[in-house]
């Protein structure tokens, strides 16, 4: 996986997210723990949470999702692949797509 593409990729896709190559995940732990991301994205609407997921789908890249990041641990190897967390404010749906139901609940 090129994380140079994947990101050029994604940011001609994705509307509001924020996505950011390497990261440090101590800043997104409450135990402040963790290795790189190689890839990762914050989310903050539901076309751009479908936009990844078939990126991810179609270019055989593994997927983390991640709430908040409370009583997250992350091994000091960090995360391969993309790391999504997903920040929708009091958003709640249910939908059917490929066979596969996607149920989100968040409260950012």
């Amino acid at each position: 996986m090129d994380k140079k593409s994947v990101m050029q990729d994604l940011a001609k896709v994705l509307k509001t997210s924020t996505i950011l190559v390497e990261e440090p995940m101590k800043k997104h732990t409450s135990f402040k723990i963790g290795g790189i991301a190689d890839i990762y994205i914050k989310v903050k609407e539901l076309e751009d949470i479908k936009e990844v997921l078939k990126y991810a789908k179609q270019h055989n890249i593994n997927l983390t999702i991640i709430g908040n990041g409370s009583n997250v641990l992350v091994l000091d190897k960090g995360i391969r692949g993309i790391t999504l967390e997903i920040c929708l404010n009091k958003q709640e749906f249910e939908e059917k797509e490929d066979g596969m139901i996607v149920t989100v609940r968040c409260r950012c």
